[in-house]
């Protein structure tokens, strides 16, 4: 599902797939996407250790986007028991051609099995990724997106971790130095008389769930 350039009077336009379509690598794709037959094993470690685990994997088709995005964001909501977790990713397309594949999540249902995290700092000349959202270079803005979700599991077990929804919203982000106005001279928008407050307060806390970390993003 991606967001796109709406028409006039029109606030969001929604496109909507099943997983069907896309690349299956040891998965069972439909409404949903599950953990059918592993493909592979991978060595991960972190901070609870190294860890082997067997994996499946699903890759959406390019989806085009509909104007030049210059950010995007994953969102999914999965089914990921006890002895599972996924890896959500992305890559785009730009005029001077196809980007890398970026990392924006690594989620678990628990605390036992990974460290539930995101990646910050994956940069090239493509772009960035900024917590969990990708940020396009100057003049790489992006005009189609693909996604890809890696399951895993315990080796050897049953275990089947189920993602029900996966999608990505894209924007057409403005210069941040800058504010958007009308033709008559005056900000859009309204401001409403509500505390400020920042994310960074949490510096600090919780860092065993590696999430709530600086951003840049008040």
């Amino acid at each position: 599902m991606a967001g796109t350039k709406p028409p006039p009077g029109v606030d969001v336009v929604y496109q909507r797939a099943v997983f069907g379509p896309g690349t299956q690598e040891g998965v069972q794709a439909g409404k949903t996407l599950s953990f059918a037959a592993p493909v592979g094993t991978i060595s991960y470690a972190d901070a609870l250790g190294t860890k082997s685990w067997e994996y499946a994997r699903w890759t959406g088709p390019e989806r085009p986007v509909g104007f030049a995005a210059t950010e995007l964001v994953a969102s999914w909501t999965a089914d990921v028991p006890a002895g599972s977790w996924l890896q959500v990713e992305m890559r785009g397309r730009h005029a001077a051609g196809q980007t890398k594949w970026y990392v924006l999540g690594r989620w678990a249902y628990g605390d036992e099995d990974i460290r539930r995290t995101s990646l910050s700092g994956q940069r090239d000349a493509d772009g960035t990724v900024s917590v969990d959202t990708f940020v396009a270079a100057a003049g790489r803005a992006i005009t189609a997106y693909q996604l890809r979700v890696t399951l895993y599991r315990t080796p050897g077990s049953a275990v089947r971790p189920v993602v029900r929804t996966l999608g990505a919203m894209a924007s057409a982000v403005p210069d941040r130095e800058t504010v958007p106005v009308g033709p008559d001279g005056v900000a859009w928008g309204v401001e409403l008389p509500v505390p400020r407050r920042s994310q960074n307060v949490h510096e600090g806390h919780y860092p065993q769930w590696d999430v709530l970390r600086p951003s840049g993003r008040g």
